[in-house]
């Protein structure tokens, strides 16, 4: 059982600098260990109120245990330090999503897509970007906004030939000229 290697390495780590704090947060994080990362991301922030990366790390971990409302917070700080990145924009905008604050989100996906390399950008097209916005519209029978950020996501995507887009874009068309 791994369970006390994890407990060893997260005293060891509150014992130490920030940055060490937040590389073991970061790789329990990659372990899916969202809770044990926490105390760790705290302790940090009690020496560095400011590091972006425990504050991104931070978001992200209140992302995945479903405390929308302190990520958020957390996010929003993040982006007041370092405002020209997208990584803090993309999460902000998925959690927003997530709490079914489409407008937000989207406000939010525009954002990170002019920090956005190529890679990254082919993240905005997703179930948790462009793509995902589409069908939040769809399903609230916001058919023009549908079709807008459908085609959005098109223009962006690293799989023009994505048969579902294509087919969730084409019907969105159907809809908004009724």
């Amino acid at each position: 059982d791994a369970d006390p290697l994890y407990r060893k390495a997260i005293s060891l780590a509150s014992e130490q600098d920030a940055d060490t704090a937040i590389l073991v947060a970061s790789e329990l994080q990659s372990e899916q260990r969202w809770e044990d990362s926490l105390p760790l991301l705290e302790y940090a922030l009690s020496k560095d109120k400011d590091n972006p990366s425990a504050l991104m790390l931070l978001g992200r971990a209140y992302s995945v245990a479903v405390r929308f409302e302190d990520a958020v917070s957390v996010l929003k700080t993040t982006i007041s330090k370092v405002p020209k990145t997208f990584m803090p924009h993309y999460m902000l905008g998925t959690v927003y999503q997530r709490m079914k604050r489409i407008k937000e989100a989207e406000a939010e996906f525009n954002d990170a897509f002019k920090y956005a390399t190529d890679g990254e950008k082919c993240l905005l097209t997703g179930q948790y970007g462009f793509t995902g916005l589409g069908d939040a519209y769809t399903t609230d029978g916001r058919d023009a906004d549908a079709l807008r950020v459908y085609e959005r996501a098109l223009s962006i995507t690293c799989e023009p030939a994505n048969k579902d887009l294509q087919s969730k874009l084409e019907a969105a068309r159907k809809k908004a000229v009724r």
